[in-house]
């Protein structure tokens, strides 16, 4: 959840704003409470810069980072409130993408590379053994 809304706003000029992106999350984490999931697993939405000029948003890399770091802290948020284990994600793209390239961890800047899902993997992990048993 996250990456979608930005895109959306970029290509449709239908932005997603914030107090409404947490509206629409927390309606859907209060569904699966309803629905009995014991605990959640939440992963913050990430943008790698994309260079690829296949990819026309390609030209919106500052407004990609602008909309996500607004929503960011939201889903941080929800993660705390509801007990969740929260994967934060940007920094290590961010790291990824300057040690080895953007393309590297994401040729489009949104969907991983073998690499990239390798990474998030890792991070998913880590979140899921901090979970209490």
């Amino acid at each position: 959840i996250g990456i979608n809304d930005t895109l959306v706003t970029f290509f449709q000029g239908r932005p997603t704003p914030p107090d409404e992106f947490e509206r629409r999350y927390t309606d859907i984490l209060d569904r699966a409470v309803a629905a009995g999931v014991p605990r959640f697993i939440i992963v913050e939405p990430f943008y790698v810069d994309c260079t690829w000029d296949a990819m026309h948003w390609h030209e919106g890399n500052v407004f990609m980072h602008e909309d996500l770091g607004r929503k960011r802290p939201i889903v941080r948020r929800l993660a705390e409130r509801y007990g969740a284990a929260f994967v934060p994600l940007q920094d290590a793209v961010d790291t990824a993408a300057k040690e080895r390239g953007p393309a590297v961890v994401a040729q489009d800047g949104v969907h991983p590379s073998a690499f990239g899902s390798a990474l998030i993997a890792r991070h998913w992990l880590a979140a899921y053994d901090s979970l209490p048993s």
